[in-house]
């Protein structure tokens, strides 16, 4: 293997997501939570879309967790304080954003939201955590609003929404700080 290109990036823990030559990703940069698109021939960006947040944890530093998700056409990206968006892969416009945080009343757990977004069924589906019944949340995939939500039965989650088929049935599981957790 021979290195082609480098490019530096914020800090933050998200994978890629690709698609054709597009690479997606999320990174901070100062004051800025930001969802990136890179080339993959050259490592030139595309676009940026910024949201101004900063999440910071003594060991981990800076940056968001998750790593956006490509689904139907459309990119999902879940930030560290909990900022959720569906963007156009083309261009990074938001087509609607919502504030994880604000709906499930809770502060950011301890390493931040790391939640990628799980996208099945009409929904965008993370997990917030936290006492109630809006620890996992599903949006509508063209507006944005919150179609159902569930409790968590656990605060802190760092792994993402999984779609598995148990006993012939679809269901969503959740591995958290207490159990793994199964949605109907």
């Amino acid at each position: 293997f021979r290195e082609l290109w480098r490019v530096r990036v914020g800090p933050g823990w998200s994978s890629f997501s690709v698609a054709g030559s597009r690479l997606f990703t999320q990174e901070q940069r100062g004051e800025t939570e930001v969802v990136v698109c890179y080339h993959a021939d050259d490592g030139a960006e595309i676009w940026v879309h910024g949201d101004e947040t900063r999440f910071w944890e003594a060991m981990d530093g800076a940056g968001p967790r998750a790593t956006p998700t490509l689904a139907d056409g459309n990119l999902y990206a879940l930030g560290a304080t909990g900022k959720l968006s569906r963007l156009n892969p083309l261009s990074g416009e938001a087509v609607w954003q919502q504030d994880i945080s604000d709906i499930a009343d809770r502060q950011p757990p301890t390493w931040g939201f790391a939640s990628s977004p799980l996208v099945t069924g009409g929904v965008v589906i993370v997990h917030a955590g936290g006492s109630g019944d809006r620890g996992l949340l599903a949006f509508d995939v063209e507006t944005g609003e919150l179609r159902w939500s569930a409790p968590a039965e656990a605060d802190e989650s760092y792994s993402s929404p999984q779609l598995a088929t148990l006993g012939g049935k679809s269901c969503v599981l959740i591995f958290t700080n207490k159990a793994l957790s199964i949605f109907d």
